[in-house]
C-alpha cells in the first residue's frame, strides 16, 4: 500500500484532553503529505493535523486531517472523509465515506456516508448515510438520514435508534429522554422550536411533526400508526404546553392550536384542528377527542376530571366548547 503522508516525529507535542471526564495527556505528531491529494486541496509537503500514530488516519482513499485538528486514542479517519477547523476526535470515533467534520468534538461516535458536521458535539452517537449537523449536541443517538440545526438531543439511560427512509429534521430542538428502555423507530420526525425535558415515553408508529411545543415535567408522546403514510402533527400556533405527566397520543390527527394539557391522557383520533383558539385541559381527566374538527378561533376547554369522550363535533367561528 502506497503511503500518502508521514509523521513528523521531530515536531511531537503533548496534547491534554479529557477522557471520560478525566484529564489525560498524550504525545501526538503532525502529519505531512508526501503526495498530492487534489480533491482535498493538499499538495505534497503540506502539513496536516495531529495523530498519535498512523492508525488514526488511513493511507487509503483521499481522507485527510487538516492543521489544528487532532485524532487520538482509537479514533480513525477513513475513505474520503475530511477533518478540519480544530476538530478533536477521541475514544473509538470514526469518520468515513464522504463525510466532513469541522470545528467539532467527537467521542466514541461514528459519522458515515455523506454527512456534514460543523460546530457540534457528538458523544456515543452514530450518524449513517447522510445529513447535516450544525451547532448541535447529540448524546446516545443512532440515526439514519437526519438534519440537526441548533439542537440538543440527549438520551441519558438509553440508546435511541431512529431509522427511516425519509430524512428527519430537528431545528431549535431540545429533547431529553429519561426512559429506561431504548427508543426505536423507523419513521421520520420533524421537530422545530421544541423543548421537552424528562421525556419518559417516545414511541413512533408513524411519522410525527411537532412545532412550538414545550413540555414541563415528565411527558409521554406517542404517534400511532395511521391509515396510509400521513404524518401526525402537534403544533402550537405560538406555543402548545404539556405539563405534569401529560400523555399525548395522536392517531390520524392534525392538531394546530394554542393551549396546554395538564396530566392524564389525551388521545387525538381522526382529528383535524387548525384554530387560533385553544385546547385547554385541566385536572386529571383522560380526554379522548374523536372525529373532531376545529377551525378559525374556536376553542375547547375541559375542566372536569375522569374519562371524557368528545366526538363527532365541528367547531368554527369563535365558539368555545366546554365540558
Amino acid at each position: 500500500m502506497l503511503k500518502k503522508y508521514k509523521l513528523l516525529t521531530e515536531d511531537a507535542v503533548h496534547l491534554t484532553y479529557k477522557h471520560r471526564g478525566i484529564e489525560d495527556t498524550t504525545r501526538v505528531f503532525p502529519i505531512e503529505a508526501i503526495v498530492d491529494i487534489p480533491s482535498k486541496g493538499v499538495r505534497k509537503g503540506d502539513k496536516g493535523g495531529y495523530v498519535e500514530s498512523e492508525d488514526n488516519l488511513s493511507h487509503e482513499g483521499n481522507c485527510w486531517i487538516y492543521p489544528t485538528c487532532a485524532v487520538i486514542n482509537g479514533a480513525v479517519v477513513l475513505g474520503n472523509a475530511s477533518i478540519s477547523k480544530e476538530t478533536k476526535m477521541t475514544g473509538d470515533s470514526q469518520v468515513s465515506g464522504d463525510s466532513s467534520v469541522e470545528n467539532s468534538m467527537l467521542f466514541n461516535s461514528m459519522v458515515d456516508g455523506n454527512t456534514q458536521v460543523s460546530n457540534s458535539k457528538l458523544i456515543n452517537s452514530v450518524i449513517y448515510e447522510e445529513g447535516n449537523i450544525h451547532e448541535s449536541t447529540l448524546f446516545n443517538v443512532t440515526i439514519w438520514r437526519a438534519n440537526f440545526f441548533n439542537s440538543k438531543i440527549q438520551f441519558k439511560d438509553s440508546k435511541a435508534c431512529f431509522t427511516s427512509k425519509e430524512t428527519s429534521d430537528f431545528t431549535d430542538t431540545f429533547l431529553e429522554y429519561t426512559g429506561l428502555r431504548s427508543v426505536n423507530t423507523n419513521h421520520p420526525m420533524f421537530l422545530s422550536d421544541i423543548t421537552i425535558r424528562n421525556l419518559k415515553t417516545f414511541k413512533l408508529e408513524s411519522g410525527l411533526e411537532m412545532r412550538n411545543v414545550v413540555s414541563i415535567g415528565t411527558s409521554h408522546i406517542i404517534s400511532k400508526k395511521n391509515d396510509g403514510d400521513k404524518l401526525n402533527r402537534l403544533m402550537g400556533k405560538k406555543q402548545f404546553v404539556l405539563q405534569s405527566k401529560a400523555r399525548v397520543t395522536l392517531k390520524d390527527s392534525q392538531v394546530q392550536a394554542e393551549g396546554y394539557l395538564i396530566s392524564g391522557k389525551t388521545l387525538f383520533e381522526d382529528v383535524n384542528i387548525d384554530t387560533f383558539g385553544e385546547i385547554k385541559k385541566n385536572g386529571k381527566s383522560n380526554l379522548h377527542l374523536k372525529n373532531v374538527t376545529m377551525t378559525e378561533f374556536s376553542s375547547l376547554v375541559v375542566e372536569h376530571g375522569g374519562e371524557i369522550l368528545i366526538e363527532n363535533i365541528n367547531l368554527c367561528g369563535d365558539i368555545v366548547f366546554e365540558r
